[in-house]
């Protein structure tokens, strides 16, 4: 059995990218090199739009893929997320330079 190790991070992060992929599916890209360099396959992160109490809570969203730099450097995440309800509504409307509250890597 694997053992992974609990490196959680929390924070603010920046969005550099949110596009439409389909009719109700984005791409948000965001900067988060500490969560990018100890993510695993089959981990997720939580995500909260910062100073909006309605969705109070933040939502659980897979990790889509790794983003490195030119050098390889692990510096960020695409999360890809399907608009169903309040939150990810609000969240495709997210665009570049604004700011997510991002926490994880979580789960196994």
């Amino acid at each position: 059995m694997p053992k992974y190790p609990d490196q959680a991070w929390h924070g603010r992060v920046t969005v550099r990218e949110n596009v439409r992929l389909a009719r109700d599916t984005y791409r948000v890209r965001f900067d988060a090199p500490e969560i990018a360099r100890a993510i695993v396959p089959g981990q997720f992160v939580m995500v909260r739009l910062p100073e909006c109490n309605d969705p109070l809570l933040g939502r659980p969203l897979a990790l889509y893929d790794t983003v490195l730099a030119p050098e390889g450097r692990p510096v960020g995440l695409d999360i890809v997320y399907l608009t169903v309800g309040k939150m990810t509504g609000r969240l495709s409307a997210v665009r570049p330079g604004d700011a997510l509250e991002v926490w994880g890597p979580l789960g196994n």
